[in-house]
């Protein structure tokens, strides 16, 4: 785990966290801070800022965890 949130380390806002690893490098985050705390966040790698994190490659997937959870589907390929 330590070295996973190495490779990510600053390249998303403090107010995030992961919890979930994306397919292509991408994460799923959720909100640890702030007055929208537990929103869940899809973050893309390859839209993120230069040098600073910003908030232009998250999308907002959830306002919960449970919500999130709830909306998952199975993957049929």
């Amino acid at each position: 785990m330590d070295e996973f949130l190495g490779v990510y380390s600053g390249r998303y806002p403090k107010e995030l966290l992961p919890v979930a690893e994306a397919v292509g490098g991408n994460l799923i985050l959720i909100r640890v801070e702030g007055r929208m705390k537990g929103e869940i966040y899809f973050w893309d790698h390859e839209q993120e800022g230069d040098e600073e994190p910003v908030w232009e490659n998250l999308t907002l997937l959830a306002p919960s965890f449970d919500q999130f959870m709830e909306a998952l589907v199975p993957y049929v390929d």
